[in-house]
């Protein structure tokens, strides 16, 4: 028994010392007989291998409202739809359902998640960052999105919704440098729409 001992404390010792290793400093250092995983393997990335980061044509990065550089997803075979296909693809996705919630989910998030969808389904969109110049004279930043319909031409849609609620999906018909932004609900005429501010300049990106 006693060398039984022995040999199973040798064993272990023979072990340890397969999985070690040393530095330059001579002391012992642990390597895993796992594989090794980056923190992004770890906690699984949010970002697709194939996602592009959301740059407008100033060169600057789009963020969120955590000012962390966003990406978005561009299917190479996605092409441009009639308008009666877009409102179909409107109808079955969910974006519009989803909570807006300041510092978590932000109009950036909607357009950036309908986009996505889109183009996931072979619909081309794009991603609108817009400047809305209010009665006080500061600026407001907004998000949306654009779709070159084959048949009505630019559609721009926004699907945001309002402080702790969720979204709806509009339309924004009369769109251009000093027009009022005034998003009207796609499916349902009983909503009252109002302008959120003149238009002073926008991005769109594709």
């Amino acid at each position: 028994m006693k060398y039984k001992g022995l040999l199973f404390t040798a064993f272990l010792l023979l072990i340890f010392f397969a999985i070690g290793d040393n530095d330059d400093s001579g002391e012992m250092v642990y390597v895993s007989p796992y594989p090794v995983q980056t923190i992004d393997e770890f906690l699984g990335s949010s970002i697709e291998p194939d996602a592009d980061y959301i740059i407008g044509s100033n060169g600057n990065y789009l963020c969120n409202s955590s000012m962390q550089e966003m990406t978005y997803y561009n299917n190479p075979e996605a092409t441009d739809v009639s308008y009666d296909d877009l409102k179909q693809f409107l109808l079955s996705d969910k974006t519009d359902r989803n909570i807006y919630t300041p510092g978590s989910y932000v109009c950036i998030d909607y357009a950036k998640e309908l986009h996505d969808n889109a183009e996931r389904q072979g619909i081309r969109s794009a991603i609108v960052s817009v400047d809305l110049k209010q009665s006080n004279g500061s600026i407001d930043h907004h998000a949306l999105n654009a779709f070159n319909t084959t048949d009505r031409g630019m559609v721009y849609i926004d699907t945001t919704g309002h402080i702790n609620s969720p979204g709806i999906d509009t339309i924004v018909y009369d769109f251009g440098i000093g027009k009022q932004y005034i998003p009207k609900t796609v499916f349902n005429s009983r909503y009252v729409h109002f302008s959120m501010g003149e238009i002073v300049d926008y991005d769109v990106i594709w």
